[in-house]
């Protein structure tokens, strides 16, 4: 898994801010990691928000079971790579 630069998490912010995503914190870890979140996001701007991740190349950790949760309108933050 690459490290995300400064200019990575630069797109990847402007993709989560079309989709009203407000919350961002970088995890401060061996490899660091970058997440979004938001309380309450919608069900289709979630689903969106990790189609628009995905295609734009940035890994999401349990892309699958965040899906899950989008579907059911209980996903709140996403961990994003590159």
């Amino acid at each position: 898994m690459a490290e995300l630069t400064r200019t990575d998490f630069k797109k990847a912010k402007e993709i989560c801010k079309a989709h009203g995503v407000k919350g961002f914190r970088k995890l401060a870890l061996k490899r660091p990691l970058y997440i979004a979140g938001k309380q309450c996001i919608k069900i289709e701007n979630a689903q969106k928000l990790l189609i628009d991740l995905h295609s734009a190349g940035y890994g999401i950790r349990d892309y699958q079971t965040c899906f899950e949760l989008a579907q059911k309108g209980m996903l709140d933050c996403v961990t994003i790579s590159l």
